[in-house]
C-alpha cells in the first residue's frame, strides 16, 4: 500500500513511476467504467480545456488535498481508498476544469452531486434539456462532432426517457448571462435553493429563453459567472443542476429582481412549458414532424438578424424536418392522437407555411395567421397546443 504523494504517474497495466523531490504539486485521476484508469503529477492546475468526455471523469486538485489517499496496484490495477470523512473527490467531464479546486458551489449540492459537467457555449450552436416535471434529467451540447442530441437521450433510463420532453435553445450568437427564476414563496417558508428554479439564458440577439415551467410570478437571480462556461451538477440519481455564483450585496444577501407577467397565463396541461417567438423579419422555419405519428413537434425560427427561438420540441437528428424560407403566413390545424396501447386522447398540431398569404390546403380545419404576430406554444412531452396573439411585448 502506498499513497498518492509517491506517486510521479501510473497507467492500468502498468507499474507505477514514484514521484522524486521537486515533483509537480498537482495530481490528476482519470476513472472510467472499469476504475481508475491513468494517474498524473502535475506541476500546476490543468489549463482550461476544450475536450469533453462521455466515457471518463477527471479529479484535479492539490497534492496536499489528494496526496495522503492510500492507494494500491495489483495485476496492473489501481484502487484508491478515500479517508472517511474527507470531502467527496470532485470528478468533471474534462481534463482541464474551468475553475480551481478550491471554488465553492452551492453547500446544499456538494453532497448529492459528486460528478460536475461543463458545456463550453461558444463551440455549440445550441443546447438540448431533457425535462421531465420541471426536473432536467440531463443536458446535450449540439456541436459540428455531436449535431444530434439522440444519444445522450439514449443514456436515460426507460421511465425518464417515456416522459422527457426535449427543450432546444439555440444559442448562436452567445448568451448574455444566466440565471434562476424561482416562485414568491409566503412570509416565513423556507428559501429555496437556485436551482429549484428555472434556468434563464439571456441571448445575445434573440432575447430571454427560461427552462422549466410556467411562472406568473417570481424573482431572478441572475449568475455573475462567465456564460461562455455553463457547469451543472450530476446527482447520484441522474438529476442535472446547473450551477452558478450570485453576486451579493453589502449585507451579503443575493441581489434578486422581482418579476411578474404583464398577462397571466394559465397553463392548459399540468407541468406545461411555455415557449413564443415573434414571426416578424422571419427568415426562415423549420417544422419538425413526428415521423410515427405524423404531427409537429416543434419549430426553429430564424430570424434575418442572426437570431433563432425554438418552440415545442425541436428533436434534432430524430424528426423529420422540413425548412420554409421567407414565409409570410403561418398555418396550423389543431388533432389528436392516442397515446401508445391506450385509448387516451392527447393535443396535437399539424404545421404548414406559405410564402403567399393567397393558398389553398387538401383538407378543412386549417388557421392561417398572416406576420407579424407572435407564436405561443404550450408543451409537454406528449402534448402541444398553440395560440397567435398580436406580437406583445414582455411577455415570457
Amino acid at each position: 500500500m502506498t499513497v498518492l504523494s509517491q506517486i510521479e504517474s501510473w497507467k492500468r497495466g502498468s507499474e507505477p513511476k514514484r514521484a522524486m523531490p521537486g515533483s509537480g504539486s498537482y495530481l490528476r485521476l482519470t476513472i472510467d467504467s472499469y476504475g481508475l484508469r491513468e494517474i498524473e503529477r502535475l506541476p500546476s492546475f490543468p489549463p482550461k480545456s476544450a475536450l469533453r468526455s462521455e466515457t471518463h471523469v477527471y479529479v484535479a486538485d492539490s497534492v496536499e488535498r489528494l496526496g495522503q489517499i492510500p492507494t494500491s496496484f495489483k495485476f496492473g490495477l489501481g484502487r484508491l481508498y478515500p479517508h472517511k470523512g474527507m470531502r467527496s473527490l470532485r470528478s468533471w467531464d474534462t481534463p482541464g476544469p474551468p475553475v480551481l479546486p478550491d471554488y465553492e458551489f452551492s453547500p446544499e449540492l456538494q453532497p448529492i452531486c459528486p460528478r460536475l459537467g461543463t458545456i463550453e457555449t461558444q463551440s455549440s450552436f445550441g443546447i438540448t434539456f431533457f425535462i421531465s416535471s420541471g426536473q432536467i434529467a440531463a443536458i446535450h451540447a449540439h456541436t459540428l462532432q455531436a449535431p444530434s442530441a439522440y444519444s445522450c437521450f439514449q443514456r436515460l433510463n426507460p421511465v425518464k426517457k417515456r416522459w422527457v420532453a426535449w427543450i432546444f435553445v439555440p444559442i448562436r450568437g452567445g448568451i448574455d448571462k444566466f440565471g434562476f427564476r424561482t416562485p414568491l414563496l409566503p412570509p416565513g417558508a423556507a428559501v429555496l435553493p437556485q436551482f429549484a428554479g428555472s434556468l434563464v439564458l439571456q441571448m445575445s440577439i434573440s432575447g430571454e429563453v427560461v427552462l422549466g415551467p410556467y411562472m406568473s410570478m417570481g424573482k431572478y437571480v441572475w449568475m455573475e459567472d462567465d456564460p461562455t462556461t455553463l457547469i451543472h451538477g450530476i446527482s447520484r440519481m441522474g438529476a442535472v443542476y446547473p450551477l452558478g455564483t450570485a453576486p451579493r450585496n453589502e449585507e451579503g444577501e443575493e441581489e434578486e429582481v422581482f418579476y411578474q407577467n404583464p398577462t397571466n397565463l394559465a397553463p392548459p396541461f399540468e407541468h406545461a412549458y411555455f415557449s413564443y417567438a415573434e414571426l416578424h423579419d422571419v427568415a426562415s422555419m423549420e417544422i419538425y414532424h413526428d415521423k410515427a405519428l405524423r404531427f409537429c413537434r416543434g419549430v426553429l425560427v430564424r430570424y434575418n438578424n442572426g437570431g433563432e427561438r425554438a418552440l415545442g420540441q425541436c428533436r434534432i437528428g430524430v424528426d423529420a424536418v422540413r425548412v420554409y424560407e421567407q414565409p409570410a403566413c403561418f398555418c396550423y390545424k389543431k388533432t389528436k392522437y392516442l397515446r401508445h396501447g391506450t385509448r387516451v386522447e392527447r393535443d396535437s398540431v399539424r404545421i404548414e407555411c406559405h410564402s403567399n398569404a393567397k393558398h389553398d390546403h387538401s383538407g378543412d380545419g386549417w388557421t392561417c395567421t398572416e406576420f407579424p404576430s407572435r407564436l405561443e406554444w404550450w408543451f409537454t412531452s406528449e402534448e402541444s397546443r398553440i395560440s397567435f396573439t398580436p406580437g406583445r411585448e414582455g411577455q415570457r
